[in-house]
């Protein structure tokens, strides 16, 4: 349903994201963030899923560029790997990707289905 994006961000290197778009025409975008192990089939089925049931665009951000694991030691070197300047220049380039019309809220941090609020910001 989604598919591989790529867009600059500060640094050599650019961004990837999977992006799933919603059907509907929307203003909406949620930003997702992978877990432990990188952006894999199931986060991007996540995705799909997400936008699919809130009617809204979908963008999974992959913080380990296109590294993922499937052995706990790999994870744990791809995380410790993320410099912290790397992971904001992917997240500015992931939010820059998107219309300055679009209102990006950070205010839940999502874990499979769960929402906890975390504060706010919007973009303009």
């Amino acid at each position: 349903m989604g598919k591989m994006i790529s867009f600059p961000c500060a640094g050599d290197a650019n961004g990837s994201a999977y992006l799933v778009t919603s059907p509907r025409h929307s203003d909406r975008v949620i930003l997702m963030f992978h877990e432990f192990w990188g952006l894999n089939d199931y986060i991007k089925s996540e995705a799909d899923s997400l936008s699919k049931e809130l009617n809204v665009t979908v963008c999974a951000v992959d913080l380990y560029d296109g590294k993922v694991a499937s052995v706990r030691e790999d994870a744990q070197k791809y995380m410790q790997s993320l410099t912290q300047d790397r992971g904001n220049a992917i997240i500015e380039g992931a939010i820059s990707f998107f219309p300055k019309r679009c209102t990006l809220r950070h205010d839940r941090l999502v874990h499979g289905r769960f929402l906890e609020p975390t504060g706010s910001f919007t973009r303009g």
